[in-house]
């Protein structure tokens, strides 16, 4: 079945940093020379959507606690405990399923480094700026997190605390667990997603492109580094037992390194893949969040961010979200005053099978009223029906709920049991050969 929508105004594209890129390109706007391949006509040739694709690479590390430890890993470990939990929480909303299990921040690598480790980290740093391999975005990028790598007061490397196991390995039976998970904060790899097919519900082909520059790597290595000395001292030492995943043969740089290889992560913070900036610099939306080459088309999503925050992107969405609000307002002040059109299409019937009619909304929706036609107001009156007339006091002939239409009791015997009532109290009757039975008995 096929809908269709038209606007009146503008579209809003609201799909996420990888869907919005889809929904664009299925409709002929990005890289022509891909969707000519795939037989779309280009609408508006704009490469660089579905480039600049982000997210926070993160690696899940393990310790095993000494016996007596007690983490939410007792959940999984004693039944008779996770009973007894499930049934205070259900009583008063109390108890272990109540605590939210994550400690989360973020510091600068120099906190965690030496001022020798550095040099050479700003130093590759310049290396990759020099490359004539990026693109006009991603140097405008690399430059900003270089000044705030040098200035060492951004957080560049974040970790979050959880107080349980079996992320990254099988936990043993009866055994409690602390994860800590280093996380590149302001990553230098880049990703894309693109479309690989015109059928809308096949899903775009995601190239993530984690640890492909190495200066991410670098990064999270340092961080497995930092967890491995953080749970070996004083006086959370107290309470380990042993490294579990990575285990405590990994020692040197290249054993972290290979654990990263091997279980780098997605944190869930897709963004940058419609990009707001200049379209000379390989942005997709203007400051308007209007995409490119088109005037009546906006991005309110993850994807308009150019780079990623040093955080959790929820909060940062939301309040793209509010700005888009303020910023559609103030392009359509009058819009709340002017008359409209609502226009829909089949499958879009109105009441009984017939379809809406072509209208203009005499007060602005939603206090539009039925069919089309506005409420009148009457004065005195605290509830209206249908058509602007009230609602008369009248004595109801069966029980409520089964009143009739507009305020009007049903007066009827029913011929077959309720549910199967027809409209207005009338049964239906059952036209031979007919599967589908209609109000009064017929369609």
């Amino acid at each position: 079945m096929n809908y269709t929508v038209n606007a009146t105004r503008e579209v809003i594209l609201a799909a996420g940093a990888v869907k919005t890129p889809q929904l664009l390109e299925l409709s002929g706007v990005g890289d022509a020379q891909l969707l000519t391949s795939l037989g779309i006509t280009p609408v508006v040739d704009l490469p660089q959507i579905g480039e600049n694709l982000q997210d926070h690479p993160l690696v899940i590390t393990e310790f095993k606690l000494r016996n007596g430890t007690v983490t939410l890993d007792e959940l999984r470990n004693n039944v008779t405990y996770a009973n007894e939990a499930l049934a205070q929480y259900e009583e008063s909303h109390t108890g272990p399923y109540t605590f939210t299990p994550l400690i989360y921040g973020v510091i600068p690598l120099r906190s965690i480094t030496n001022d020798s480790y550095m040099e050479s980290y700003i130093a590759k740093i310049d290396t990759v700026l020099a490359s004539d391999n990026l693109t006009p975005l991603q140097k405008a990028q690399y430059g900003f997190y270089r000044n705030i790598t040098v200035e060492g007061k951004a957080g560049t490397v974040g970790f979050t605390v959880v107080p349980s196991g079996n992320y990254a390995k099988p936990a043993e039976p009866g055994a409690s667990y602390v994860s800590v998970v280093p996380i590149a904060m302001h990553p230098f790899s880049r990703g894309s997603v693109h479309i690989a097919s015109t059928d809308p519900l096949a899903a775009p082909v995601i190239d993530m492109g984690f640890l492909s520059n190495e200066l991410d790597k670098d990064v999270l290595v340092e961080g497995l580094k930092f967890t491995r000395t953080w749970a070996t001292a004083a006086p959370f030492s107290d309470f380990v037992e042993a490294p579990s995943a990575p285990g405590p043969e990994a020692t040197t740089d290249a054993d972290f390194a290979t654990y990263l290889e091997n279980m780098v992560t997605v944190h869930n913070h897709a963004s940058g893949t419609t990009a707001m900036a200049s379209r000379e610099l390989g942005g997709v939306v203007d400051s308007r969040l209007k995409v490119y080459g088109l005037s009546n088309v906006r991005v309110v999503d993850a994807g308009v961010l150019p780079m990623l925050v040093s955080a959790a992107i929820n909060p940062t969405v939301i309040a793209v979200a509010e700005k888009a609000a303020d910023i559609i307002k103030a392009d359509w002040p009058n819009a709340q005053n002017q008359k409209r059109e609502a226009r829909i299409e089949p499958p879009s019937l109105g009441v009984y099978g017939l379809p809406f009619m072509k209208r203009e909304a005499k007060i602005p929706h939603p206090t539009d009223g039925v069919y089309g036609l506005p409420f009148k107001k009457r004065e005195g009156t605290k509830v209206f029906g249908a058509y602007g007339l009230p609602l008369e006091k009248r004595e109801a002939k069966i029980p409520h709920p089964t009143d009739g239409v507009y305020g009007l009791p049903f007066k009827r015997e029913a011929k077959i049991p309720h549910p199967t009532d027809g409209v207005y109290g009338l049964p239906f009757k059952k036209r031979e050969g007919a599967k589908v039975f209609g109000a009064y008995g017929a369609w």
